[in-house]
């Protein structure tokens, strides 16, 4: 449901020339953590990875980031409380206000990019105006608070204001990075719905010229969501661009959406990317069929009854493509 990409294993899939600079770089994002490096160092040396060593290191990546996760709920109360911004009866971190946890997830978030001691300045300013990733982690909170609140209502007392703890809101907060990846894909999927009207030739091709003079796309807050502002180059490397007529560049539009420039940069040890819609059908096609290959005869009719998230009403197959 989303995409891990641990700082240092590899290429870093959310940085490009359009928002690499966006945040800070500190020891905390770039640091191979030890356990990981010792398990690469010691199966990489000409022995490779076995299915076990996979599954382990997934499993110890999910932990990383989840011990991160923690640590900076704590860190946040810390911020908070030092810039005065906990009543006394929060102080003691056992009775917090709805309000006052979407702050500290807001300043959560907020931690993962930057030094609170170096940054106070700009700490205030973003929880006074949350930027458009604070803001969307607020409102999965306090989605997921609702629904908490909802499962617990004949535990809780009707006549006393909703509140957490700070272990509930801990746990609120390893929920959020556990959701987030299928949150955050509305972005993606209004993203995609923009440039398939874009399309002239409704091939899922949009030429360049027209992607460049798009303007941004801003949130409620005027905060971005997205712009089209990558180069030709740029696209090229990372294969969102149809070139076989060189007069007329194309974006291609799932590529580009997929691609590393749209990857949601909001935690320093991993980051969210678009979901792939393809994904999806493939399963439900492998679920039809029973197997994971089938005759043309059999897959054309299911093939054309399937709809995905961006596409409402099933789309009849060219002859072309039917004789291919």
């Amino acid at each position: 449901e989303y995409h891990y990409s641990i700082r240092g294993l590899g290429p870093i899939p959310a940085t490009d020339e359009r928002n690499a600079s966006d945040y800070p770089t500190s020891s905390r994002q770039t640091s191979v953590p030890e356990m990981l490096e010792s398990l690469l160092e010691s199966r990489l040396g000409g022995r490779g990875f076995a299915l076990r060593d996979a599954a382990l290191l997934a499993a110890m990546m999910h932990k990383l980031v989840m011990d991160l996760s923690e640590k900076l709920v704590h860190e946040a109360f810390f911020a908070l409380d030092y810039m005065g911004m906990l009543t006394e009866s929060e102080a003691d971190l056992s009775n917090l206000s709805v309000p006052t946890v979407i702050k500290v997830i807001w300043a959560w978030e907020w931690l993962h990019w930057h030094d609170f001691d170096e940054d106070r300045g700009l700490f205030v300013d973003h929880l006074t105006i949350p930027t458009h990733v604070m803001d969307e982690f607020g409102k999965l909170a306090m989605t997921l608070m609702e629904t908490k609140f909802f499962r617990e209502r004949h535990r809780r007392n009707p006549f006393r204001a909703r509140t957490l703890s700070i272990a509930e809101t801990v746990q609120l907060a390893l929920e959020a990075t556990e959701a987030m990846g299928m949150w955050q894909d509305h972005d993606c999927k209004a993203m995609k719905r923009y440039l398939i009207k874009l399309d002239p030739d409704n091939d899922g091709r949009v030429p360049l010229n027209i992607v460049h003079k798009q303007p941004e796309n801003l949130d409620s807050h005027g905060e971005q969501v997205f712009r089209f502002s990558e180069s030709q180059d740029y696209l090229r490397g990372m294969g969102g661009l149809d070139e076989s007529n060189p007069n007329r560049p194309q974006v291609l539009i799932s590529n580009y959406v997929l691609g590393p420039a749209n990857c949601y940069k909001s935690l320093a040890f991993h980051t969210f990317c678009c979901l792939n819609e393809c994904d999806a059908v493939l399963t439900e096609v492998e679920r039809a069929v029973g197997g994971p290959s089938a005759k043309p005869d059999v897959l054309l009719p299911l093939l054309g009854n399937l709809t995905t998230p961006s596409m409402d009403e099933p789309r009849p197959f060219s002859t072309s493509l039917v004789a291919k």
